[in-house]
C-alpha cells in the first residue's frame, strides 16, 4: 500500500516557501501558478524520495507464506 504523505507535506512546503518570496498585492495569480509547478516538482520529487528512501530502509517485509 502506498502512502502519499510525504509528496503531500513537500509539496505544501515548498509552495508555503516560493509564493510569499514572489507575489504582491498587485500580481498574485502568475506567482501562485509559478510556485504551484515549483512545488510539484521539487516537493513533489523531494517527498517521494525521502519515502522511498525510508520505506527501504524501515519498512516492512511481507509475511512469508506458509509451506504445506
Amino acid at each position: 500500500m502506498k502512502t502519499y504523505l510525504a509528496p503531500a507535506a513537500g509539496i505544501c512546503l515548498a509552495f508555503s516557501q516560493y509564493l510569499p518570496r514572489e507575489a504582491t498585492p498587485h500580481s498574485l495569480v502568475r506567482p501562485a501558478v509559478a510556485g504551484l509547478v515549483f512545488a510539484l516538482f521539487t516537493g513533489g520529487l523531494g517527498g517521494w524520495l525521502l519515502a522511498a528512501i525510508s520505506r527501504a530502509l524501515f519498512g516492512q517485509k511481507p509475511p512469508k507464506k506458509a509451506k504445506r
